[in-house]
């Protein structure tokens, strides 16, 4: 099965944005409307390097998942839970 992938394009506003994609192809994160191309590599960039260290913070209930090193990874494809956790 090929990796996940991150891919910009240009919206409709002629903003260009970014979107990752899992490796069954689904896109999993879109990123925000960008001015130009650079940016965009930028915000590609910024993700790569914030969100592995990143908690997980229920915004219902304020709790914060400090650590997804926690939890146990399982088949590809299916979602993680982990009490009131939901990681997909």
């Amino acid at each position: 099965m090929p990796e996940s992938k991150f891919q910009i394009y240009k919206d409709e506003n002629d903003s260009w944005r970014f979107r990752l994609r899992a490796r069954n192809n689904e896109i999993i994160a879109v990123g925000q409307g960008y001015e130009n191309k650079q940016n965009c590599l930028k915000g590609i960039k910024s993700i790569k390097r914030n969100g592995r260290k990143a908690p997980v913070k229920n915004m219902e209930t304020g709790e914060t998942l400090e650590k997804l090193e926690n939890i146990k990874p399982v088949k590809e494809d299916e979602s993680i839970i982990n009490e009131k956790w939901t990681i997909y």
